[in-house]
């Protein structure tokens, strides 16, 4: 995806393993997957940024700003002052930066930051491929319906098959 500021940056699910052990509180991390993702598993400290079918043409009208759709006081914080740190979005399995399409939450994502002063980076290959590297960096949420199924005969966690830390909903 090349963009008017330049070609996207990406960064491997390694090298933001190392840079979260060593920076923890300078990396932002957007999760551009819907809620559902994104509450099944994510990795930790991430911030979800949810586009349903309204906020996305309010976001694309100029109406919302990328602050608006961030939950996290540190993060906006981080992001609205241009901030020290990396900031890293990611979606499911993305390893091509020219591949994502200019509809995708992660695209319009990246080209918000870049417009706010930020330089993004993609995580080459998303949640799939970081959360089978480096599992323990992941939250992996199991709600009582999950924790039935995952009794059965084949356990897996939605939408990628992950060994990562579990947070029990109840």
């Amino acid at each position: 995806m090349a963009s008017e500021e330049g070609e996207m940056s990406t960064i491997s699910a390694h090298d933001l393993a190392r840079e979260i052990h060593s920076n923890q509180d300078c990396v932002v991390l957007l999760d551009c997957r819907p809620v559902f993702s994104f509450s099944s598993c994510h990795i930790s400290g991430a911030v979800n940024i949810n586009l349903a079918s309204v906020m996305r043409k309010r976001f694309m009208a100029g109406k919302i700003g990328l602050p608006d759709l961030i939950s996290s006081p540190h993060c906006k914080t981080l992001l609205q002052n241009g901030g020290s740190g990396k900031v890293v979005v990611y979606d499911e399995s993305t390893t091509d930066p020219n591949s994502l399409s200019s509809n995708t939450t992660a695209h319009l994502v990246i080209m918000a930051l870049s417009k706010m002063g930020n330089t993004p980076l993609l995580l080459k290959g998303g949640i799939c491929e970081f959360g089978v590297l480096h599992p323990s960096l992941c939250e992996v949420s199991v709600t009582p319906v999950q924790r039935a199924i995952s009794a059965g005969p084949r356990a897996t966690t939605p939408d990628c098959d992950l060994g990562a830390r579990v947070v029990s909903e109840g």
